[in-house]
């Protein structure tokens, strides 16, 4: 088992030690054991694990919150908590494909306008401006 400063585990991981220091106080990691002698705060094997998975979480879009509640299910047996993570990854995914189903939309209004403008390139008036006269008189 390895033990490291909080500069070291930091970089480890990849954050800020103010990173370290503000998951602890929100209780993502353990705090760290304090060395006899020195007392220096060394932090474990653990807590680089907890660091990882709270950013891969993140990258897959769990806000601190759902991850903290992620984290606390840890302490159920292994199938209970795999189903609780699949609920989570599923629950997720599905927020994510609600919102790419958004924003496609949201492109293809973007493309439409910008067809619109290539068409009446140089008119008196802007097709986009046009269309959102259009929708506000509804």
């Amino acid at each position: 088992m390895t033990q490291r400063t909080i500069g070291r585990l930091a970089k480890e991981v990849g954050v800020n030690v103010e990173t370290v220091r503000y998951y602890e106080r929100l209780g993502l990691i353990e705090k760290p054991q304090t060395t006899v002698g020195t007392k220096w705060r060394v932090y474990q094997d653990r807590a680089l694990w907890a660091l990882r998975y709270v950013k891969l979480a993140q990258q897959m879009g769990f806000s601190l919150a759902e991850i903290s509640d992620l984290l606390g299910a840890k302490s159920r047996e292994p199938p209970e908590f795999c189903r609780g993570i699949r609920a989570a990854v599923s629950g997720k995914l599905a927020q994510v494909e609600a919102e790419l189903e958004v924003l496609q939309l949201r492109r293809q209004s973007l493309i439409d306008f910008m067809h619109a403008c290539a068409k009446r390139a140089g008119g008196p008036q802007c097709p986009i401006f046009l269309n959102l006269r259009k929708k506000e008189s509804r």
